[in-house]
């Protein structure tokens, strides 16, 4: 009987201890039939139905298709579409179009048709496989026409030994500049009227003579590619330069000259003692007319701010 009521009494424990602690009940997750493994959930804007019956092949909405990259075409500038300095000077210092395409000038040299024009320092594969030996530096005439250095140097000295400038031109200019007060009668007029008559070169192309219309040749000015063209090649005469009427020497006298004139004329060499008003005056006015002639001729430094033919 002891035995019987110890069982009794563990059963009436785990009867009140059951009533503390219900069994759980089920939940609706738990009820609801779970879905297939690896359907994902439609993506926001697309209904169930469409995303798991007709799904189409490509891309999710909202993302931008993304094309393959395409190699950007080479502009080539060669002797057949070139004729002149001003249809590739553009290019030189960016090597690119207006459309943003590179461009690449593969120019043969006119007077000798071998040697190839280093022009371009970004040159294209087929460019690169010519024989260095055979480039030849490019040299431009105001004209605007261009040749290797070397060939177009022989050429002017043939033409030059061939052909002489006539000094009736010469004169004649030099005359009109004496008449508009540029230069004193007999200084630079008498030097050109002496004159032996000097041979200038021309333009293997359009004949162009090289000379200023002091008679002196007008120098060439060659291209480096590996520069800027700022500062080596002046605006050419297509693409709207100038060539002065001078050379440099010629245009050196002629501001001389008229440096002299303005001092003479506001120091007149002419005064006499007598109209001096200090005993230094003479002195004071030699100095500071001297001093006024070397002002003026320091301002000829500025032509080193700009380069011309």
């Amino acid at each position: 009987m002891a035995q019987y009521g110890n069982r009794q009494a563990i059963l009436d424990t785990v009867l009140q201890i059951e009533t503390m602690f219900p069994t759980p009940q089920p939940s609706r997750l738990e009820n609801s039939p779970l879905p297939p493994r690896g359907d994902p959930t439609p993506p926001p804007g697309i209904s169930a139905e469409a995303y798991h019956q007709g799904l189409h092949r490509g891309p999710p909405p909202g993302l931008v298709r993304v094309c393959p990259p395409s190699l950007t075409p080479t502009r080539v500038l060669c002797n057949e579409n070139v004729s002149l300095f001003s249809d590739f000077a553009r290019y030189l210092d960016n090597m690119a179009d207006e459309d943003g395409r590179p461009v690449v000038v593969d120019l043969t040299c006119l007077i000798c048709m071998e040697h190839k024009l280093s022009v371009s320092c970004h040159p294209s594969a087929d460019y690169l496989s010519f024989d260095p030996a055979g480039f030849e530096w490019m040299t431009v005439l105001p004209c605007g026409h261009f040749f290797g250095s070397d060939c177009l140097e022989d050429w002017l000295t043939v033409s030059a030994s061939t052909t002489t400038t006539t000094t009736a031109a010469a004169a004649a200019a030099a005359a009109a500049a004496a008449a508009a007060g540029e230069i004193e009668e007999g200084e630079e007029v008498e030097e050109v009227e002496m004159g032996v008559e000097v041979g200038v070169g021309a333009c293997p192309v359009c004949r162009f003579e090289m000379a200023y219309s002091c008679g002196h040749q007008i120098p060439t000015h060659p291209y480096n590619p590996v520069a800027p063209r700022a500062g080596q090649v002046p605006a050419t005469l297509p693409e709207g330069g100038e060539i002065p009427n001078a050379c440099h020497g010629c245009y050196e006298r002629r501001v001389a000259n008229a440096a002299d004139r303005l001092r003479h004329l506001l120091f007149p060499r002419d005064i006499v003692p007598a109209d001096l008003r200090w005993a230094d005056s003479a002195e004071v006015l030699q100095r500071t007319s001297m001093r006024f002639r070397e002002r003026v001729l320091d301002f000829l430094v500025m032509n080193e701010h700009f380069i011309a033919w």
